[in-house]
């Protein structure tokens, strides 16, 4: 478990596909998705994670990691929404 939660809490290099053309991969996920089936999945992700008997998350610092992830991810997702749907409300005035 003490590798999966450093690799949770750790620093990471983004993609190099996100590293050219990021603006079109969140564009893409709020494509597939409705705001309100990805914060429902989010939260059934971290609910089976938490209230289920499960091996990664026995110890209150790994179950504390999901939740502080759940909520900065939470606030990620709805922040990239609000600027994909910006952007395309400029896009579709300048038409």
């Amino acid at each position: 478990m003490e590798i999966y939660t450093r690799h949770l809490c750790s620093d990471r290099e983004p993609d190099s596909e996100l590293q050219y053309k990021p603006f079109d991969i969140i564009e893409d996920f709020f494509e597939s998705f409705s705001i309100n089936e990805i914060r429902q999945t989010l939260w059934q992700l971290v609910h089976v994670a938490v209230a289920s008997e499960n091996y990664f998350f026995q110890e209150f610092h790994q179950r504390d990691c999901l939740l502080l992830f759940y909520e900065k991810l939470g606030k990620l997702i709805d922040a990239s929404f609000l600027i994909t749907n910006q952007s395309a409300n400029v896009s579709a005035q300048d038409s």
